[in-house]
């Protein structure tokens, strides 16, 4: 018989844990997503339909 002892880092969250750490790594990508095109397009004092353009294109570009 073969007796593996087991590692944290192999064993399988629950659905729900998963569910909601999958969620948060798609909300943080999102947010760093558009976060920099606002940070950066209000120090250089764009205009906002041109701010909104900036996060547009920075969505599909990822």
């Amino acid at each position: 018989m073969e007796t593996a002892l087991k590692r944290p880092v192999d064993e399988m969250l629950p659905p729900a844990r998963l569910g909601l750490l999958g969620l948060q790594h798609v909300l943080t990508m999102y947010t760093g997503c558009v976060t920099v095109p606002l940070v950066f397009s209000a120090a250089a004092g764009l205009d906002t339909r041109t701010i909104g353009l900036l996060v547009n294109a920075g969505r599909w570009a990822t």
